[in-house]
C-alpha cells in the first residue's frame, strides 16, 4: 500500500516551482536565482530545468534568445 500511495503522491505535486528572477549566470553557464522578493534560493541550476515565464497579458515574442 504505501508503494501505492507514494506514486499517487507523486502524481499529485507540481511538476513546477516558481516564480524566481535570474540574478546572473555563472562561467559554467548555470544561474543563480532568486526570489521575487529579493532573497537567493539556489547556488547554480541548470538552463535545461529554467523555463520562461510569459504573462497571458504580454505580447507573445516572436523568438527568446538567450539572453532572456
Amino acid at each position: 500500500n504505501s508503494k501505492i500511495e507514494k506514486s499517487l503522491n507523486r502524481k499529485h505535486k507540481p511538476h513546477y516551482i516558481g516564480q524566481f528572477e535570474v540574478n546572473r549566470q555563472t562561467q559554467g553557464g548555470s544561474y543563480v536565482l532568486k526570489e521575487l522578493d529579493g532573497t537567493f534560493i539556489h547556488k547554480g541550476v541548470a538552463a535545461f530545468r529554467l523555463y520562461p515565464y510569459l504573462d497571458r497579458d504580454s505580447p507573445m515574442p516572436e523568438k527568446l534568445s538567450p539572453k532572456d
